[in-house]
Parts: structure tokens; C-alpha cells; sequence
């Protein structure tokens, strides 16, 4: 599939249309074609632009503004630290040898390039200055696509990893509802999300479509409701603040007032600021207790799809275990 002869051909065994989800043809050296409603896709400097007409000025203003985010974090990277994130990612994931990984909002490819031994790695981004920034030695197919009309055949892939996208989407229900399209109850679904996060600052960014969502345990359940998860885990704890001061919910108020006390005129402070310093720089090191202490900023989830009917949402909407659907139908109630 990926060692076609020709560019174009290297897509159209992966790849469908965005607007009717047909099969896509050869049409030139440098273009692809929709068999069903006869759209013609450019491939520009290694990139399959697969992207949507966007009648909506939202929209539109939405592809600019991604398209300048990338430019500038090209330019000068918006996180330091990104390298450890993406090394507990990496880790959660795991083994791909011989396996078929597509990255959702890949970005520049960071950890992609790092999935060794995969049969095939598709980079999906709805931001085509990223994509270009992937070596072209890297093996790598690179599709710009929007997110929410994710532009794939069904049964393509063993591994879709969605890392820090989700909360950056205007309906991250299409993307859900797209994946249940095209992966079966096999497939590894890997999701990374801010947690719990406080998306208030964002109001104050300069660009106009930052983060625009939280996450709690409810909000996802919400959005995954046709997934179950399979293995969870918390990432970069939130060292910002002492963990002394989180202790207020479990000690009495005679107690706390002592411990900041001691904090701030025994000396205790500067030392444990030193201390949290030090971790902060060291990360991943130590991620694994530290998330115990301290509210982890980050979750990953692996997940996989029910493919049967959920039980009705009723303001609740949660992946619902075999065993409980049993005991559902048991009672009637779906």
C-alpha cells in the first residue's frame, strides 16, 4: 500500500473522499479523484490535501487559525517540555511492529517518527505547514484532512492515536461517530487529554480557537459513549503549586494552620520548592508516584468500540460493559 510507484497511488489504497466517503482513484502523477462524485484531491510537496468545502466562515476562520498556530510553533515551539509527554505517550502505547498506526492531529509527527517497527504510519493534520516539517525520509504518509470528516476506509488501521486533539475541535462527536465508521471492536483507540483542566485563560489567547473544551470522567463517557475503556492512565502531575496545601480537605483546621505555618517560617518552603524545581525538570522521572500526589494535568485512555447499542443516555451517557447489557435486556430496559 505505502510502496506504490507513483505518489498519488501510495493514497488511494488508505484514503477516501471527505464529502461522500467514495473510493479514491488515480487521476494524475499528483492528483487523486473521487470515484463517486468525481472531486479532484492535489497531493502539494508530499501532502494529500483531502480537506472539506468549508461553507461556514467559522470554518473557515478555524483552517487560518490552525494553519498560523503551526507556522508559529514551527517557528518557536509553545512547550518546552514536550519531549516528556511524549515519552509517556509513547510508552502507553507500546509495541506497533507490524501494525497499521494512524495519528490523528499529528502535528510535525513528534512521536510518530519514534513508532518503530509499524507497518504503516499516516500523519492526519487539518494544518498543512506541520505536515510539510515531516521528513520526507521518515516513510510517512501525509494526509491534510479535517478531523471531523476523517477521510479513511474502514478497516485500515490497528492503532489510531488521538493525542491533544480533542479539546481543540468545534465537534469532536463527528470524529467519534467517524472512528465508529471505520474501526472494529479490535482496534486500539488511544486518546491524551488534558484533564480536568481550567480553559479560562484561553479566553486571553491571541488566537481564536485554542482550547475550547474540558475534560472530567462524565465529559468523556459522554463523548465515548459507544467505547469502552480498556486501560487508563494519568500523566504530568501539576507541580506548580506544594503538595503540603492540598491537604487541607483530610487535616483539622488546627492542624493545617500549623503545616503552613512550618511551610512558610521553618524553612520548609524553599526547600521543597528546590525539590519540585528539580522534578518538573527531570520529568518523565518519577511521573508514575508523583501523579499519586499531585493532580495529574493529563489522561490516556485506551479505548475500543462496543458496536452494539448503549443503553438510552438520559443524561447520562457512559461505555456500558457486556454484562450490564444482560442485565439491561433482562429488565427491558433497552
Amino acid at each position: 500500500m505505502i510502496a506504490a510507484t507513483t505518489e498519488s497511488a501510495r493514497f488511494v489504497g488508505t484514503c477516501c473522499c471527505p464529502r461522500c466517503f467514495g473510493d479514491l482513484a488515480e487521476h494524475a502523477p499528483d492528483e487523486v479523484v473521487c470515484t463517486a462524485c468525481s472531486i479532484v484531491y492535489p497531493i502539494v510537496n508530499g501532502v494529500l490535501h483531502l480537506l472539506p468545502q468549508y461553507d461556514d466562515e467559522t470554518r473557515v476562520r478555524y483552517l487560518e487559525n490552525y494553519n498560523e498556530i503551526a507556522k508559529a510553533d514551527l517557528d518557536s515551539p509553545f512547550e518546552a517540555n514536550r519531549d516528556a509527554r511524549h515519552s509517556t505517550l509513547l510508552r502507553f502505547i507500546g509495541d506497533v511492529t507490524g501494525k497499521r498506526v494512524l495519528d490523528v492531529g499529528s502535528s510535525y509527527g513528534g512521536y510518530l517518527q519514534q513508532l518503530d517497527g509499524a507497518a504503516d504510519r499516516v500523519a492526519v493534520d487539518l494544518a498543512a505547514p506541520f505536515l510539510e516539517a515531516i521528513p520526507e525520509d521518515a516513510g510517512i504518509l501525509k494526509v491534510c484532512a479535517d478531523a471531523e470528516t476523517l477521510p479513511f476506509r474502514a478497516g485500515q488501521f490497528d492503532v489510531i492515536v488521538i493525542s491533544d486533539v480533542l479539546e481543540h475541535l468545534l465537534e469532536p462527536e463527528a470524529l467519534v461517530q467517524r472512528l465508529l465508521a471505520i474501526v472494529d471492536s479490535k482496534t486500539r483507540v488511544i486518546v491524551h487529554v488534558p484533564w480536568e483542566e481550567d480553559i479560562a485563560s484561553y479566553r486571553e489567547s491571541d488566537w481564536e480557537f485554542t482550547h475550547l473544551r474540558r475534560f472530567t470522567y462524565y465529559r468523556f463517557a459522554l463523548l465515548w459513549n459507544g467505547f469502552r475503556i480498556a486501560r487508563e492512565r494519568s500523566s504530568y502531575p501539576a507541580l506548580e503549586e506544594p503538595f503540603v496545601f492540598q491537604l487541607r480537605r483530610f487535616l483539622p483546621l488546627f492542624l493545617y494552620n500549623l503545616v503552613s505555618w512550618a511551610y512558610f517560617h521553618r524553612g520548609y518552603g524553599h526547600k521543597e520548592y528546590e525539590r519540585r524545581a528539580r522534578w518538573i525538570h527531570e520529568l518523565p522521572a518519577r511521573e508514575r508516584w508523583l501523579v499519586k500526589l499531585y493532580r495529574p494535568l493529563f489522561k490516556m485512555f485506551e479505548l475500543r468500540a462496543l458496536h452494539h447499542r448503549a443503553l438510552p443516555a438520559s443524561g447520562y451517557a457512559a461505555p456500558v460493559p457486556r454484562v450490564l447489557l444482560k442485565l439491561a435486556r433482562a429488565l427491558k430496559l433497552t
